[in-house]
Protein backbone atom coordinates (compact mmCIF):
# COMPACT_ATOMS: atom_id res chain seq x y z
CA UNK A 1 0.00 0.00 0.00
CA UNK A 2 1.40 3.24 -0.52
CA UNK A 3 2.19 5.63 2.28
CA UNK A 4 0.40 8.71 2.68
CA UNK A 5 3.86 10.76 1.89
CA UNK A 6 3.81 9.10 -1.10
CA UNK A 7 -0.17 10.26 -2.26
CA UNK A 8 0.49 13.44 -1.07
CA UNK A 9 3.73 14.17 -3.62
CA UNK A 10 1.58 12.18 -6.55
CA UNK A 11 -0.85 15.19 -5.71
CA UNK A 12 1.32 17.78 -5.43
CA UNK A 13 3.08 16.34 -8.81
CA UNK A 14 -0.75 16.71 -10.80
CA UNK A 15 -2.71 19.97 -9.15
CA UNK A 16 -1.79 22.06 -11.62
CA UNK A 17 -2.11 20.00 -14.53
CA UNK A 18 -4.98 21.18 -17.01
CA UNK A 19 -7.83 18.53 -17.43
CA UNK A 20 -7.09 18.88 -21.43
CA UNK A 21 -3.34 18.04 -21.17
CA UNK A 22 -2.20 14.38 -22.31
CA UNK A 23 0.93 12.89 -23.94
CA UNK A 24 0.47 12.00 -27.51
CA UNK A 25 2.76 9.88 -30.04
CA UNK A 26 1.91 11.05 -33.54
CA UNK A 27 2.48 8.24 -35.77
CA UNK A 28 2.74 8.26 -39.35
CA UNK A 29 4.75 7.22 -42.83
CA UNK A 30 6.83 9.68 -44.47
CA UNK A 31 4.75 12.40 -46.22
CA UNK A 32 1.62 11.31 -44.51
CA UNK A 33 1.18 15.05 -42.56
CA UNK A 34 2.55 14.14 -39.14
CA UNK A 35 4.60 17.73 -38.50
CA UNK A 36 1.89 19.67 -40.26
CA UNK A 37 -0.93 18.35 -38.21
CA UNK A 38 1.54 19.79 -35.46
CA UNK A 39 -0.41 23.64 -36.33
CA UNK A 40 -3.33 22.25 -35.02
CA UNK A 41 -2.65 22.37 -31.55
CA UNK A 42 -4.70 24.83 -29.72
CA UNK A 43 -2.52 27.87 -27.85
CA UNK A 44 1.29 28.49 -27.17
CA UNK A 45 3.26 25.76 -28.46
CA UNK A 46 7.43 25.11 -27.91
CA UNK A 47 8.60 22.75 -30.35
CA UNK A 48 12.34 20.79 -30.44
CA UNK A 49 13.03 20.21 -34.09
CA UNK A 50 15.10 17.71 -34.67
CA UNK A 51 14.75 16.62 -38.05
CA UNK A 52 16.11 18.37 -40.82
CA UNK A 53 12.79 19.31 -42.59
CA UNK A 54 10.63 20.12 -39.93
CA UNK A 55 11.12 23.43 -38.77
CA UNK A 56 10.51 24.35 -42.84
CA UNK A 57 7.36 22.92 -43.07
CA UNK A 58 5.65 24.82 -40.02
CA UNK A 59 7.89 28.01 -40.06
CA UNK A 60 5.49 29.83 -42.58
CA UNK A 61 2.40 29.41 -39.55
CA UNK A 62 4.39 30.94 -36.62
CA UNK A 63 3.61 34.28 -37.04
CA UNK A 64 0.02 33.04 -37.47
CA UNK A 65 0.20 31.17 -33.97
CA UNK A 66 1.97 31.13 -30.54
CA UNK A 67 4.63 28.77 -31.99
CA UNK A 68 8.06 28.84 -31.06
CA UNK A 69 10.40 26.67 -33.27
CA UNK A 70 14.02 25.90 -32.20
CA UNK A 71 15.40 24.15 -34.98
CA UNK A 72 19.73 24.89 -33.70
CA UNK A 73 19.11 20.42 -32.85
CA UNK A 74 19.10 19.86 -36.28
CA UNK A 75 22.46 20.45 -36.54
CA UNK A 76 23.45 17.87 -34.79
CA UNK A 77 25.78 15.29 -36.50
CA UNK A 78 27.75 12.35 -35.82
CA UNK A 79 31.00 14.26 -35.72
CA UNK A 80 29.48 17.22 -33.43
CA UNK A 81 26.25 15.46 -31.45
CA UNK A 82 23.98 18.03 -29.15
CA UNK A 83 22.00 15.34 -26.97
CA UNK A 84 23.89 16.51 -24.00
CA UNK A 85 23.48 20.66 -24.76
CA UNK A 86 20.02 20.01 -25.49
CA UNK A 87 19.35 18.37 -21.88
CA UNK A 88 20.61 20.96 -20.53
CA UNK A 89 18.28 23.00 -22.23
CA UNK A 90 15.28 21.34 -21.41
CA UNK A 91 16.47 20.85 -17.66
CA UNK A 92 16.67 25.14 -17.49
CA UNK A 93 13.11 25.18 -19.01
CA UNK A 94 12.00 23.46 -16.32
CA UNK A 95 13.63 25.03 -14.10
CA UNK A 96 13.00 28.42 -15.00
CA UNK A 97 8.94 27.15 -15.26
CA UNK A 98 8.50 27.07 -18.98
CA UNK A 99 6.64 23.90 -19.16
CA UNK A 100 4.00 25.25 -16.73
CA UNK A 101 3.55 28.50 -18.43
CA UNK A 102 2.78 26.96 -22.48
CA UNK A 103 -0.20 24.75 -23.50
CA UNK A 104 2.08 22.25 -26.00
CA UNK A 105 5.82 20.62 -25.79
CA UNK A 106 6.78 19.02 -28.97
CA UNK A 107 9.91 16.66 -30.17
CA UNK A 108 9.81 16.25 -33.81
CA UNK A 109 10.90 13.37 -34.20
CA UNK A 110 11.64 10.41 -32.81
CA UNK A 111 14.26 9.43 -35.46
CA UNK A 112 16.67 11.84 -35.33
CA UNK A 113 16.23 12.26 -31.93
CA UNK A 114 17.42 8.89 -30.97
CA UNK A 115 19.88 8.89 -33.43
CA UNK A 116 21.18 12.12 -31.53
CA UNK A 117 21.27 10.10 -28.39
CA UNK A 118 23.57 7.22 -30.48
CA UNK A 119 25.85 9.74 -31.84
CA UNK A 120 26.71 11.40 -27.87
CA UNK A 121 27.14 7.70 -26.59
CA UNK A 122 29.79 7.51 -29.45
CA UNK A 123 31.30 10.62 -28.93
CA UNK A 124 31.24 10.46 -25.59
CA UNK A 125 32.90 6.95 -25.11
CA UNK A 126 35.27 7.84 -28.15
CA UNK A 127 34.50 4.72 -30.31
CA UNK A 128 32.80 4.51 -33.80
CA UNK A 129 30.59 1.30 -33.09
CA UNK A 130 28.21 0.68 -29.92
CA UNK A 131 29.16 -2.53 -27.28
CA UNK A 132 26.48 -4.26 -26.25
CA UNK A 133 26.20 -2.55 -22.97
CA UNK A 134 25.89 0.90 -25.00
CA UNK A 135 22.36 -0.05 -26.06
CA UNK A 136 20.98 -0.74 -22.43
CA UNK A 137 22.56 2.72 -21.38
CA UNK A 138 20.74 4.42 -24.73
CA UNK A 139 17.64 2.88 -23.59
CA UNK A 140 17.57 3.47 -20.24
CA UNK A 141 18.09 6.99 -21.17
CA UNK A 142 15.95 8.04 -24.33
CA UNK A 143 13.04 6.14 -21.54
CA UNK A 144 14.07 8.31 -18.65
CA UNK A 145 13.88 11.60 -20.89
CA UNK A 146 10.40 10.53 -22.35
CA UNK A 147 9.18 9.78 -19.04
CA UNK A 148 9.89 13.33 -17.89
CA UNK A 149 8.51 14.81 -21.06
CA UNK A 150 5.38 12.85 -20.23
CA UNK A 151 4.76 14.46 -16.71
CA UNK A 152 5.44 17.56 -17.89
CA UNK A 153 2.43 19.87 -17.00
CA UNK A 154 1.43 21.05 -20.32
CA UNK A 155 0.83 18.56 -23.28
CA UNK A 156 3.16 16.86 -24.68
CA UNK A 157 3.57 15.41 -28.68
CA UNK A 158 6.17 13.18 -30.05
CA UNK A 159 6.47 12.18 -33.57
CA UNK A 160 7.62 9.28 -35.08
CA UNK A 161 8.15 8.02 -38.96
CA UNK A 162 6.89 4.44 -39.11
CA UNK A 163 7.71 2.09 -42.00
CA UNK A 164 6.16 -1.16 -42.87
CA UNK A 165 7.23 -4.51 -41.12
CA UNK A 166 7.19 -7.62 -44.76
CA UNK A 167 6.72 -11.53 -45.24
CA UNK A 168 8.25 -12.83 -47.82
CA UNK A 169 5.12 -15.36 -48.92
CA UNK A 170 6.41 -18.90 -50.76
CA UNK A 171 5.78 -17.49 -53.94
CA UNK A 172 8.64 -15.16 -53.61
CA UNK A 173 6.09 -12.14 -53.21
CA UNK A 174 5.36 -9.69 -50.20
CA UNK A 175 2.82 -8.80 -48.02
CA UNK A 176 3.24 -6.04 -45.20
CA UNK A 177 2.19 -7.97 -41.82
CA UNK A 178 2.54 -4.70 -39.66
CA UNK A 179 4.56 -1.34 -38.78
CA UNK A 180 7.35 -0.11 -36.75
CA UNK A 181 8.94 2.97 -35.85
CA UNK A 182 11.76 3.85 -37.73
CA UNK A 183 14.90 4.06 -35.48
CA UNK A 184 17.84 1.77 -35.04
CA UNK A 185 16.86 -1.68 -34.92
CA UNK A 186 18.96 -2.73 -32.00
CA UNK A 187 17.66 0.27 -29.97
CA UNK A 188 14.80 -2.37 -27.98
CA UNK A 189 12.35 0.38 -26.51
CA UNK A 190 8.78 -0.02 -26.38
CA UNK A 191 8.11 3.73 -26.27
CA UNK A 192 4.36 3.35 -27.17
CA UNK A 193 3.97 2.26 -23.55
CA UNK A 194 4.80 6.19 -22.37
CA UNK A 195 1.88 7.62 -23.72
CA UNK A 196 -1.79 8.02 -23.12
CA UNK A 197 -2.56 8.56 -26.90
CA UNK A 198 -1.30 7.57 -30.11
CA UNK A 199 -2.37 8.76 -33.57
CA UNK A 200 -1.68 6.77 -36.66
CA UNK A 201 -1.77 9.23 -39.55
CA UNK A 202 -3.20 7.64 -42.62
CA UNK A 203 -3.95 8.79 -46.47
CA UNK A 204 -6.49 7.72 -49.25
CA UNK A 205 -7.09 8.66 -52.23
CA UNK A 206 -10.71 10.02 -53.13
CA UNK A 207 -11.05 10.93 -56.38
CA UNK A 208 -8.28 13.53 -57.50
CA UNK A 209 -7.70 14.46 -53.78
CA UNK A 210 -5.00 12.81 -51.28
CA UNK A 211 -7.52 12.78 -47.56
CA UNK A 212 -5.25 12.54 -44.54
CA UNK A 213 -6.93 11.29 -41.60
CA UNK A 214 -6.17 9.79 -38.60
CA UNK A 215 -6.63 6.33 -36.84
CA UNK A 216 -7.61 6.36 -32.82
CA UNK A 217 -7.47 2.46 -32.41
CA UNK A 218 -5.81 -0.22 -33.99
CA UNK A 219 -7.01 -0.97 -37.57
CA UNK A 220 -5.52 -3.92 -40.29
CA UNK A 221 -1.45 -3.44 -39.14
CA UNK A 222 -1.55 -0.18 -38.00
CA UNK A 223 -0.96 0.48 -34.20
CA UNK A 224 -3.25 3.24 -32.08
CA UNK A 225 -5.21 3.90 -29.34
CA UNK A 226 -7.10 5.99 -27.15
CA UNK A 227 -7.44 6.96 -23.82
CA UNK A 228 -9.54 10.14 -23.65
CA UNK A 229 -11.64 9.21 -26.77
CA UNK A 230 -12.58 5.89 -25.73
CA UNK A 231 -16.18 4.26 -25.55
CA UNK A 232 -17.01 5.77 -29.20
CA UNK A 233 -15.98 9.29 -28.21
CA UNK A 234 -13.60 9.13 -30.82
CA UNK A 235 -14.44 7.35 -34.62
CA UNK A 236 -11.68 5.05 -35.68
CA UNK A 237 -10.90 6.96 -38.22
CA UNK A 238 -10.89 11.42 -37.01
CA UNK A 239 -9.88 14.33 -39.15
CA UNK A 240 -6.17 15.23 -38.36
CA UNK A 241 -6.58 18.24 -35.70
CA UNK A 242 -5.91 18.59 -32.66
CA UNK A 243 -8.11 21.23 -31.78
CA UNK A 244 -11.25 19.69 -33.65
CA UNK A 245 -10.70 16.53 -31.38
CA UNK A 246 -10.29 18.27 -28.11
CA UNK A 247 -13.76 20.18 -28.75
CA UNK A 248 -15.34 17.13 -29.76
CA UNK A 249 -13.96 15.60 -26.16
CA UNK A 250 -15.40 18.64 -24.63
CA UNK A 251 -19.12 18.52 -26.64
CA UNK A 252 -19.72 15.11 -25.62
CA UNK A 253 -18.89 15.58 -22.19
CA UNK A 254 -15.70 13.86 -22.05
CA UNK A 255 -13.13 16.50 -21.06
CA UNK A 256 -14.07 18.97 -18.61
CA UNK A 257 -13.77 22.83 -19.69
Amino acid sequence: MLELQGLEAVAERYKNKKPDNFSALLLGESGTGKTLMLKSLPGSTLIHSFDPTGAVTLRKYVDKQEMLIDDKWEDSNIRKPLANEWYKAFQMLIRNKVFDNIDNYVIDSYTFFSQMYIDQIKNDNNRSKFQLQDWGELGGLIKDVLKECCALKCRFILTAHIVPIEETLPDKSKRIVGHTILANPKLQLHIPALFSEIYCLTTKTVGKEIVREILTDRWRNYIAKTRLGEGGVFDLFEKPDFTYLLNKLKSKGALKE
